[in-house]
């Protein structure tokens, strides 16, 4: 599980990955790595994983945003997280065949479609696996925005993607990405 943006949702991402881990004793231990860019999100998203006893189940990065530059040219502000996300893959013990990605942040404050380089950022990391990849406040039209190019792309590459629409409170589209 890779998330950007931390709160609530990463503890009970935790808490979801521990009691299927009990369910699943022969598979790969799950990673869950979020990636927090303001200090006060960051140490409040700890002292609940400390709370709940599961801080050492997520890799909670404090990761400021930095510049990102598109393809087509475009600066974005976001986490620089690619060195770190590059040494957990590294880790991993063999190929990651599935990954969950949630997308909560940067916040629309930081730049028009400040999502969007969530997907590009992933994809060469988890190259060939299945993955789905969650959108949160999907209401708003930048995340629409951000989602109708994701899809765009993905289809331009040769990896077309499904796209659902879950009923949150906020909007979410969720993508299914084969593994490919």
């Amino acid at each position: 599980v890779i998330e950007f943006g931390s709160g609530t949702s990463t503890l009970l991402m935790a808490l979801a990955l521990q009691c299927t881990a009990k369910r699943r004793e022969r598979s790969a231990p799950a990673v869950q790595v979020a990636f927090e860019h303001l200090e006060f999100f960051f140490q409040q998203t700890r002292m609940r994983l400390e709370q709940a006893g599961m801080a050492g189940a997520v890799q909670l990065e404090l990761s400021p945003l930095q510049p990102w530059v598109s393809a087509e040219g475009t600066n974005y502000a976001f986490y620089g997280c690619q060195p770190r996300l590059a040494a957990i893959m590294r880790s991993a013990p063999g190929p990651i065949a599935r990954a969950l990605v949630v997308v909560d942040g940067p916040p629309a404050d930081t730049g028009p479609q400040a999502r969007y380089p969530a997907l590009p950022v992933v994809l060469p990391v988890l190259r060939g696996a299945a993955i789905d990849v969650l959108l949160d406040d999907h209401s708003r039209a930048d995340e629409k925005q951000v989602s109708a190019k994701w899809l765009a792309e993905l289809h331009n590459a040769g990896r077309p993607a499904q796209a659902t629409f879950p009923n949150l409170e906020k909007g979410a589209c969720l993508l299914k990405l084969h593994a490919g």
